[in-house]
């Protein structure tokens, strides 16, 4: 559900120290990168006919009716917002939306989107109305994630990395206003770096944001939920190690999973019961892999997560693409779609996930989506 991807050099990972970890966190959540590598060793895939779109496609968010928005940037010179819809089985690209990059999107419905974009980006967010996008009046107040939104009334955004009272709170839109958050921050109120680095929304009256605080003996791991009216926080359990950064995070019904990264060698993996309120921490037996030599040491950095149900759900990182089946992550390695190309956002629902990201053709980006069935990955003609 984010706007920003991050990739970090953290060194000597099992060494990090509290302010080591302050100066790699907060460094990386500051960047907006490329999602995680999407290509298989396989036989790459011949460009289609429709390779006129240039540019990169960062956000998706899919309806079980098989119908889903995409948006992204152009390769122009400003580069310019794009946005595709999928419907009858086949792209199709709409006329631009305001604004210069799009990298996160939220539609509850065929007729409402909600879009956020990397500042400088007049406007900070933009709306679908299952007709055209225009720019939102009034905008969020901060700089945001990407948004989320479960229904036309009820949109929820979190704004990155502060210091104390800065940032890492919460904003909701009630279908006309925004208002923000301040016992949604996960900073304690203390003189120290933290993050509110993502928030997913089941219903308009179950969300969870997730993020970290940097204290002196290293990060602990954040959450807030929100249950119609307010925030409260409930923090997720600690990994064994000093550091544990929650980094992503997707709730449908009364399931949640975040996934991050701590210190002892594994992707950081818990998941909350909205119903009980409590957290389990799963991390030994989700099945997520280390990846070494690849952020300088090791770290599996997820990029996106999407849940469907409790049994479905797709993430992706430095060790690539994994589906979970309710007790375990498997790999679901997308099918190459050339050298340069990379998948970087995926939306699931019930039948199926779209993942999008780029492609490379004639040396150039253009965009690239995959399907996901449950079993095997398609590669998908572009819009024209």
């Amino acid at each position: 559900m984010r706007a920003f991807t991050r990739r970090c050099t953290f060194g000597n990972r099992p060494a990090i120290g509290g302010l080591a970890a302050v100066a790699a966190v907060l460094g990386c959540l500051a960047l907006a990168a490329a999602g995680p590598a999407g290509a298989s060793t396989s036989k790459p895939a011949a460009a289609t006919a429709a390779t006129k779109s240039r540019g990169v496609l960062a956000g998706v968010s899919c309806l079980p009716s098989r119908w889903c928005m995409a948006v992204g940037s152009s390769n122009s010179a400003p580069t310019k917002a794009v946005a595709w819809l999928w419907k009858h089985g086949a792209w199709r690209q709409l006329a631009d939306p305001p604004g210069g990059e799009l990298t996160g999107v939220s539609c509850p419905t065929r007729a409402f989107c909600m879009a956020s974009g990397i500042r400088p980006f007049p406007p900070a967010a933009v709306l679908w109305n299952g007709t055209k996008w225009h720019s939102m009046t009034p905008p969020p107040m901060h700089v945001t994630t990407a948004p989320s939104c479960p229904s036309i009334h009820m949109c929820a955004v979190v704004n990155g990395t502060g210091f104390s009272g800065s940032g890492a709170i919460a904003e909701t839109w009630n279908g006309q206003t925004w208002k923000s958050w301040k016992d949604s921050s996960v900073c304690g109120g203390q003189h120290s770096g933290c993050g509110a680095v993502d928030v997913s929304c089941a219903s308009p009256t179950m969300c969870v944001l997730v993020g970290f605080r940097i204290t002196s003996s290293g990060a602990l791991a954040k959450a807030a939920v929100w249950d119609g009216n307010d925030w409260d926080i409930n923090d997720p359990p600690q990994a064994k190690t000093a550091n544990t950064f929650p980094s992503a995070v997707s709730c449908t019904g009364t399931f949640c999973m975040v996934i991050g990264d701590d210190t002892s060698r594994k992707a950081y993996v818990a998941l909350f019961d909205a119903t009980s309120g409590t957290w389990k921490n799963i991390t030994s037996s989700a099945g997520l892999p280390w990846p070494h030599n690849r952020c300088g040491g090791a770290c599996f950095l997820p990029d996106t997560l999407s849940c469907a149900s409790s049994t479905k759900c797709m993430t992706a990182g430095l060790g690539g693409f994994f589906a979970w089946n309710g007790q375990a992550f498997r790999p679901a390695r997308p099918l190459s779609a050339g050298r340069g190309s990379r998948l970087s956002r995926v939306s699931c629902v019930k039948t199926f996930c779209m993942a999008v990201g780029h492609r490379t053709v004639n040396g150039a980006r253009a965009p690239l989506a995959e399907l996901w069935n449950g079993k095997i990955w398609k590669i998908l003609a572009t819009a024209s």
